[in-house]
């Protein structure tokens, strides 16, 4: 039933699904300090603290420049989110203008041109305790339209980069009681990356890319509580799912979000982050654990215990299957397993697929279009 009622939410959340190009434009690139271009997806991590002449604060440079490639006179931002920022203040300052922010979430710079055809982003973070800041950055390319005030039409997206900052004494310590497996039971390291391609058909109207990870117990306390902090950096279309602890999430657009908090329900559990694509392209989602002390009282309080692993989930949909018309079970076969399934709605038992004729109404019509089928097969 859970999953009956989780795709009624999600069909209804289609019409506000953001529709983003899939091909990536490298005309603009993202290069180092020591002059190495970056590949698209690539992560960089930084822990060389500095003092900022004007401020006499500690900063952590990231080093990170914008590379004219083969473009035109384009015109450029920057979409950056900011996963995870500990303590202290982020700083970019593209292409002709600075932000600085202090909490997580998506932001984007002002639209210039390069002012140079090297042009530094001035992305750095100024922390004031020991801690971490990451931080995922996105080209945009645009033109400019004539008239007056400007206006900017998308042209193409550039390359992706997530900076990792880093300032503390000793190495940051992830606590290990959970960690994420993955369906063929391998434990999965801190900071890794799962590419998802396998399609499979959700019901006769729509498609579903699993994840197959889970989130196990190693040597947690019974009395602790997770979370999951979830920031979807990309999503061409569709919706992402996730059901954790006890409840399902389902998004639409790129964003930071968490999970309800609570137990494990077992000492392995599903997490049901899935995407349910409409179109060929591409969703990505980096997770985070953390871990509670639940206190007494009502309402209850959850305290900050630890923070577990990260991963990130890359989905991509290549192509977009037909469904199977009359395959009211969804095993990818029409058999007589339809024809019992779609009497059993009929009788009131549940199920989402037992409109075969397309008449927006489950009877014995449905019945004999299976049949139909099942005899032009044979």
């Amino acid at each position: 039933m859970k999953r009956f009622f989780t795709f009624l939410l999600w069909s209804m959340a289609l019409l506000a699904c953001p529709v983003q190009a899939q091909d990536i434009d490298e005309s603009y690139v993202f290069m180092d300090d020591n002059g190495n271009i970056l590949e698209n997806g690539a992560t960089v991590v930084r822990s060389d603290i500095e003092i900022d002449d004007a401020t006499g604060a500690e900063i952590i440079n990231s080093g990170i420049w914008v590379l004219n490639v083969a473009g035109g006179d384009d015109y450029l931002k920057v979409h950056y989110v900011i996963n995870r920022i500990d303590n202290g203040t982020y700083q970019i300052c593209f292409p002709s203008t600075c932000n600085m922010k202090t909490e997580v979430g998506s932001y984007e710079t002002g639209i210039g041109p390069l002012m140079t055809d090297i042009q530094d982003l001035q992305s750095e973070w100024f922390p004031i305790d020991d801690g971490e800041c990451s931080v995922t950055l996105n080209i945009e390319i645009l033109t400019k339209k004539a008239g007056f005030p400007p206006s900017y039409s998308h042209k193409a997206w550039g390359p992706t980069l997530t900076l990792k900052f880093v300032k503390s004494g000793s190495p940051h310590v992830i606590d290990g009681s959970y960690v994420f497996m993955d369906n063929d039971g391998n434990i999965l390291e801190d900071g890794a990356t799962i590419v998802r391609d396998m399609v499979e058909p959700f019901d006769q109207e729509s498609v579903v890319i699993n994840s197959g990870i889970s989130v196990m117990n190693l040597a947690g306390s019974a009395s602790d509580n997770l979370k999951v902090h979830y920031v979807i950096e990309r999503i061409d279309n569709g919706t992402y799912q996730i059901c954790f602890p006890s409840t399902c999430n389902m998004k639409t657009e790129v964003g930071t979000y968490e999970t309800g908090v609570g137990p494990l329900m077992t000492d392995i559990q599903d997490l049901q982050s899935e995407w349910f694509p409409t179109a060929a392209g591409e969703c990505v989602v980096n997770l985070t654990i953390e871990i509670f002390d639940k206190t007494g009282g009502f309402p209850p309080v959850y305290l900050h215990k630890a923070w577990g692993p990260s991963l990130t989930l890359q989905f991509v949909n290549n192509d977009t299957p037909q469904p199977i018309v009359g395959d009211v079970n969804g095993d990818g076969e029409v058999n007589i397993s339809d024809v019992n399934a779609v009497i059993k709605i009929i009788l009131g038992g549940e199920g989402a697929n037992g409109d075969v004729n397309g008449d927006h109404e489950v009877n014995i019509s449905d019945v004999n279009a299976i049949i139909k089928i099942i005899l032009n097969q044979n």
